[in-house]
């Protein structure tokens, strides 16, 4: 792959640690990183074209988080109680 980066050797690549991540021989963690060096040599090798394949990339994992309102940021109004 280090020799000779193209988009096939670098899917056997990825397959390959997929693989060992999930068998745990090594941390999934260490896969992902290695996986993204071996994609940045990848798009370093080649030249920028506009025609050229896309790398394979998988959905991102994170979750989005929705924006809420604070209950301490609100005003509420206080009623007021005459003495008679």
């Amino acid at each position: 792959m280090r020799k000779n980066p193209t988009v096939e050797t670098l899917k056997k690549a990825y397959s390959q640690l997929d693989r060992a991540a999930k068998k745990k021989v090594i941390h999934k963690n260490k896969a992902a990183r290695l996986k993204s060096r071996l994609s940045k040599l990848l798009t370093k090798s080649l030249p920028a074209q506009a025609g050229s394949p896309s790398l394979p990339s998988k959905p991102s994992k994170r979750k989005v988080r929705k924006a809420t309102k604070r209950q301490s940021g609100k005003v509420t109004k206080k009623k007021v109680v005459k003495k008679t």
